[in-house]
């Protein structure tokens, strides 16, 4: 018998197995990767979406304590400048006669001016009142205001200057709420 030479038809049924079997293990790895792929891409755009939801709440919670804690803030800012002034009157209440230069200022040489103060700033004024009379000649200093350290009020013909320590803060509050209104 001839002897037949070449591979044997086990051996090539058994070369055609092993490459059918390496293209489906490539076919199934490439279909499970490009599975994964999907799945790890839906996942990171859901953490994506999450990520974009929560910077979004994390603006409107910071907006929405800004808004909120704003007003609080100037209230104390305001409270603590009120006791600030107090004290600074109650200590040296010749701090006033600036507050009272101003209010000259404002009001102007026309006519008579009263300054109305309380009985704590009568030894003060008497101080402090040359300088004042300086600046205008026609000026009465009447000791019938309120009680304590509070700060004078000045009265000429024409207009009438609050220099109390409330009123100041008042203009000043109003000032203030007028540059920032509601933002």
């Amino acid at each position: 018998m001839p002897e037949l030479s070449g591979p044997s038809v086990a051996d090539v049924a058994r070369t055609e197995a092993d490459a059918i079997e390496r293209e489906a293990y490539e076919k199934g790895f490439a279909s499970g990767e490009k599975a994964g792929m999907e799945v790890g891409r839906e996942k990171a755009e859901a953490i994506v979406r999450k990520l974009e939801a929560l910077v979004q709440e994390l603006a409107a919670i910071k907006e929405n304590t800004r808004r909120e804690l704003k007003p609080q803030v100037f209230d104390l800012a305001m409270a603590v400048a009120m006791k600030i002034m107090r004290q600074q009157l109650s200590e040296r209440p010749e701090s006033v006669a600036p507050m009272i230069q101003e209010a000259l200022r404002l009001i102007g040489e026309k006519g008579k001016i009263t300054v109305r103060l309380g009985p704590a700033l009568g030894a003060v004024i008497q101080e402090i009142s040359p300088g004042l009379t300086e600046l205008h000649p026609d000026i009465q200093f009447v000791m019938d205001g309120p009680a304590g350290v509070q700060g004078p009020m000045v009265t000429g013909p024409e207009a009438e200057v609050l220099v109390d320590i409330e009123s100041q803060m008042k203009n000043l509050r109003e000032d203030m709420e007028g540059l920032h209104g509601d933002d």
